[in-house]
This record gives C-alpha cells, structure tokens and sequence, in this order.
C-alpha cells in the first residue's frame, strides 16, 4: 500500500472563536458524513486537520469494519481529527484502492492489520496499513473497475428513489378517515385529561408488571413494539392503566402515541392521557396520531434543539370532534391502513438488505478473482 499512496496531513491551528465543521467516515463503507459546525472551544483536545479532496480517508479505529472512504474533488473546508489517516495517489485510483478495501479480502486484511482484544481497542497503525499487499492491475483497468463499480452504486441508490412511503402518510390517511367519520371540531382538552402517578424506586408498583417506554412504540401505527419487565427502576416512572393513552412528548415528531392495554410502568417523558367518558381510548390514540395533531407537534417544537412538547401546547391543538365515535366505526379501516403500512415497510426492509448487498457482492466478483 505505501508504494501506490502517501500518508499527508495538512494540520490546522484551533482558534477558540472560529467555527469548525468536523468530519468523520462512517463504516461499513457507507462514506463520509459532517457534524454540525462548532466553534473551536468546543472540540476535543485531539490533533486536528485540514480535509483536502481527492484523499483517501481511514479511519485508524474503525477501518476493521469499512469506514474508508475517499473525498471528492471539491471537498474542502472541513476538518478531521488525527483518528483518521488520509492518503493521497501516487498515481493509482483512490476509488479503485477504496473499493477494494471493502471487499471481503481487503476487510480481511484490515481486520488482521487492526489487532487489539476489543473493537473498540483495535487500533490500525500507520505502518500497519502501509504493509498491506493489494492487487494493481494497470491503470487503465483501475478506473474501468471503479467507473463500472461507481455506476452499480448510482444504479442501487436510484432504486429507492420512487418507492411509496405510505407509513409516513399513514398520519393523513388517519385523519382523512376521522374527518369523513365525524362533523365539527374541538382541541385535545376536550377529549382527555393528563393524569400522572408518579412511581419512585422503592413504591408501590400497583400491579404494574412492565415497562413500555418510547423506544417500545412503533412511529405512527400505535403499535407496541416491545417492553421490558418491571425490576429495580432507577428514576421516576410514570403508572399506566388500560384505558388510557401514553403520548411521547420528547420528540414528538416520532408521532410514538399507543393505546393502554395493561398496566405498567413508563418513562416521564411521556404524558399518561385519561379519555372522557364519552371517548374511547382507541379513538383517542388514532386522533392523536393523526396529522392535525402530528403536523401542530412538529411546528411547535421545530426550532427547539431537544424538542419536547409542552402539555398545554399538546391540550389546545385542534381535531376531529370524536366524543361518541364508536371505536368499531372505523376499527376495520384503521387497522386496514396500519396494516399496509407496516407490510410496506417491512417489504421496504428486505428490499434495502437486498439492494445493499449488490454492491458488495460486484466487488467481491471482482476482486476475489484477482490474485
């Protein structure tokens, strides 16, 4: 490797006011990314570096797991830490050298060239990465195979480009269905009460028996996705019942809002809802789940860095008047809708394994032929 490319770093000088834009490589070859900009003050004390274009950039703790990737010709203006190595040509293809970097016999090679007992300690030297053998076929071929491996990866990432997304427009089909289902409209305070028991360690569970937090909630659908069993809590919780809903006001833009159907144990990150009598607590989660609510959540929290909806923001948000709507009105629909949305996106998942695994697997035919 050290006879085709050379190890240049253009070191830059931490100014305290300035802001810097840090870069870093993701691994699994799926390239460079960009955090936000901060000022000086705020980066690590580690060494710092201009990122030049055309550089081939590892990174020396996760290059074991592909995270190579090579700048493109107008990069400029970001910085990166000395966690990462850049090399530039000595007159071969950087994209060619990437690619097969991250094929199966050039993981190999990092992995053996990255020693260490765990994956976060497996650090791949600078000598370590120079001694490392590679096929060089002319340089007229590299740049066939990386114009050719170039265009599968153009050709993969426009397969997605028109798929459907009906979960993400499963909020306006909701609320399509409840404004055919009902006349007039009234706000969320009309429909429910926020009732919170607030369980410390060491309470009285009160029968609660698991823990369903935000991450258990599937966006949108008002699936429950998971949970945990109740045991030694740390912090305070919030006591659930059947009957009401919980609705997830840290981020609400994940529209994570699920209908109680035993009793347990949340996070206070969440408001615990008790429908009036006339509401059942079905009707309500659709409701809150429905674009009126969805799209009011996301504009009052949009300019906010940790976005958490206030409860009184949330309370006079206004919607369909369901008070009376029988749940089976229109239970047929909503879960014919969810269920769509759910086999869509579960048919989109194994689609995107699928697709991800054509680039791969054209290197590997490449490659693994090369001796």
């Amino acid at each position: 490797m050290e006879e085709v490319v050379e190890l240049v770093r253009a070191p830059i000088e931490i100014e305290p006011d300035a802001l810097y834009q840090q870069a870093g490589v993701r691994g699994f070859g799926r390239g460079l990314f960009s955090y936000e900009p901060v000022p000086g003050a705020e980066l690590g004390r580690m060494r710092y570096f201009g990122l030049e274009p055309n550089r081939l950039v590892v990174s020396n703790i996760k290059a074991w797991e592909g995270a190579v990737a090579v700048t493109s010709p107008g990069e400029s203006g970001r910085t990166i830490s000395n966690r990462f190595l850049t090399y530039r040509s000595k007159g071969v293809n950087l994209s060619y050298i990437c690619h097969w970097l991250l094929s199966d016999p050039g993981l190999r090679l990092l992995g053996q060239a990255s020693p260490g007992s765990a994956d976060q300690n497996r650090t791949l030297s600078i000598a370590n990465f120079g001694k490392l053998p590679l096929p060089l076929p002319s340089r007229s071929d590299q740049d066939r195979i990386a114009a050719h491996l170039a265009s599968v990866e153009k050709r993969v990432a426009g397969l997605n480009a028109s798929a459907p997304h009906l979960m993400g427009q499963l909020p306006q089909l909701l609320g399509k269905l409840l404004t055919t289902a009902v006349d007039g409209v009234t706000v969320v305070q009309s429909l429910c009460a926020n009732r919170q028991l607030v369980i410390h360690p060491g309470d009285d569970l009160r029968g609660a028996e698991e823990f369903v937090g935000l991450e258990h909630i599937e966006s949108h659908t008002g699936r429950r996705i998971g949970g945990r069993p109740v045991g030694d809590e740390s912090g305070r919780k919030l006591l659930f019942e059947p009957g009401q809903v919980t609705y997830g006001y840290l981020r609400p833009c994940l529209n994570k809002v699920w209908a109680v159907d035993r009793t347990g144990l949340c996070s206070v990150e969440q408001f615990t809802l008790t429908p009036v009598e006339d509401v059942d607590a079905r009707v309500l989660s659709v409701v809150l789940r429905s674009e009126a609510v969805w799209r009011s959540a996301r504009e009052a929290t949009n300019n906010l860095q940790l976005p958490r909806l206030r409860l009184g923001s949330l309370m006079a948000f206004q919607i369909p008047d369901v008070r009376g709507l029988d749940w089976e009105a229109v239970r047929p629909a909503v879960e014919r809708l969810t269920t769509l949305a759910i086999r869509e996106t579960e048919l989109q998942r194994g689609c995107a394994r699928r697709q991800a695994s054509i680039l791969p697997a054209a290197r590997n035919e490449i490659f693994s032929a090369m001796r």
